[in-house]
């Protein structure tokens, strides 16, 4: 078993030559919403590519029409060939509770049907642009909104804090409170 970690603005600034020794890879939050590059994408991805830590990255979505989610696609796309990514891992679409309200505060409610058709444009302009692409969810959602076809077809990142995963899968995030040196958040 490889251990990652999931980084964004959240964890700060980050010393990654302290890190390095302790991870196998990381899953970073590239940006969120229709254009929003996360404020530490840049300095994660630079630091990663100098010190050869594999990697993969997330785009949290806010899209609530097929249309805006293969918008956010393309504009992550950009912003990662901006920062020279080079990932060893998926690209991963985001798309959780927080999402599910901006929609209904913009007077959508997103039915299974349109998120898998949000999440399945998302990913194919990934694999479009050359990249492996998956979902990031948990059990709750795969039952209740996704279902397990669509995993069948993108790779799937398991938010599932338990001492055993809910369901196969590539990575499997089994908690949300460790500590790693040389981060601080």
């Amino acid at each position: 078993m490889k251990n990652g970690i999931d980084v964004s603005v959240w964890q700060g600034d980050i010393d990654w030559d302290k890190v390095k020794p302790q991870i196998d890879f990381a899953i970073v939050r590239l940006g969120y919403g229709q254009n929003t590059l996360d404020k530490k994408a840049e300095r994660n991805i630079s630091a990663l590519n100098r010190l050869g830590i594999t990697y993969g990255v997330y785009w949290f979505s806010y899209a609530y029409t097929v249309e805006k989610a293969k918008k956010e696609a393309q504009n992550a796309i950009k912003h990662l060939q901006k920062l020279n990514g080079n990932l060893s891992y998926p690209f991963y679409f985001d798309w959780e509770y927080d999402s599910r309200k901006y929609a209904e505060k913009n007077g959508v409610t997103v039915s299974n049907d349109l998120l898998r058709n949000m999440a399945t444009v998302f990913c194919e302009e990934i694999e479009k642009a050359g990249y492996y692409a998956g979902i990031y969810t948990n059990p709750n959602y795969i039952k209740s909104h996704y279902g397990e076809e669509i995993f069948k077809r993108f790779d799937l990142w398991l938010a599932h804090y338990a001492n055993k995963a809910y369901c196969d899968a590539n990575v499997w995030q089994y908690g949300d409170s460790g500590k790693v040196t040389g981060i601080s958040g």
